[in-house]
């Protein structure tokens, strides 16, 4: 399964050390998800964010364009048959300037190219998503796709429902996602107040840690990589905790502050429970071949 560590209300005397414990991350989150890295970055106001589908290649290679090609590629973007394949971004900044930052790393589930590599962006939101969503051809019929990733769906639904403008509505998100999910969102409330809204089902597993040197929490899928990165960037955790269920936390994007929680009831938990989906979490490629999983909608 994918990767996902975040780091909400960075405070400004911390944002090199901020840095510092993101890039010591990059290792540890690629070391079994290597089908794609990309990052969502937040100051209060915007979102930008890059996408590397080679995960080494993480805030090393960039863009070769050419600044000419630069300027034509601005214009006319994804339209372009030399559309960039291994790298792309959005937005314009970096990691000194971010107060909330939603870091990914991709096992695919299905095809891998740039287009599946998390974020996914509509307009001024952005998700990163763990997990596997069954049922997501149902839920994107007739509607825009921007990729083949059942993890799209979550996005749309979360649009779709304006669980952005309105929390409570993330119950909605509970009784149609079918399957089993982390999902982090960058978006916008009613007030226009830029959000970082944090959600899970039962089944999937995120952890949360205070990080002293950071003088804040980060929270990411496992326990061995906050530990592995805290040794690598001689950090030191206070303390650490795993979060259940059907709870979404949302957070400003700008200062961290807990703005409030909301429960909800993911109704794939019955599921899980009666032995109705696979055992054991799909891995969807193998010598970069596919395994076909009867339990996908696509088949992988």
């Amino acid at each position: 399964m994918c990767k996902v560590l975040m780091s909400i209300g960075v405070k400004k005397s911390k944002r090199a050390a901020n840095s510092k414990f993101m890039m010591a991350s990059l290792a540890h989150m690629s070391s079994y998800d290597k089908d794609g890295l990309g990052y969502v970055a937040a100051d209060g106001t915007k979102i930008w964010g890059e996408r590397w589908l080679v995960n080494k290649n993480a805030f090393k290679v960039r863009t070769s364009r050419s600044g000419a090609a630069q300027k034509v590629h601005d214009i006319f973007g994804s339209a372009l048959s030399s559309n960039e394949k291994e790298y792309n971004q959005f937005g314009s900044g970096g990691f000194m300037s971010a107060t909330s930052i939603l870091l990914h790393t991709r096992k695919a589930t299905c095809a891998r190219n740039i287009t599946n590599t998390h974020p996914f962006v509509i307009e001024d939101t952005a998700l990163i998503h763990n997990g596997v969503i069954k049922n997501d051809t149902k839920l994107m019929a007739g509607r825009k796709a921007i990729s083949t990733c059942d993890s799209e769906s979550i996005l749309q639904e979360y649009l779709y429902n304006g669980v952005n403008i309105d929390p409570t509505l993330v119950k909605n998100l509970g009784e149609v996602l079918d399957g089993w999910y982390v999902a982090g969102l960058i978006s916008k409330d009613k007030d226009g107040r830029q959000i970082v809204d944090v959600f899970k089902c039962d089944e999937s597993k995120l952890q949360v840690a205070f990080i002293k040197e950071l003088d804040n929490f980060v929270l990411c899928t496992t326990m061995e990589i906050l530990e592995k990165t805290a040794k690598d960037a001689k950090m030191n955790i206070e303390h650490a905790d795993s979060l259940k269920g059907g709870m979404m936390f949302r957070f400003d994007a700008k200062t961290g502050e807990k703005i409030l929680e909301q429960e909800f009831l993911p109704e794939c938990l019955d599921k899980h429970k009666s032995g109705f989906y696979a055992t054991s979490e799909p891995s969807s490629y193998t010598s970069g071949k596919p395994i076909y999983n009867a339990y996908h909608p696509r088949g992988y």
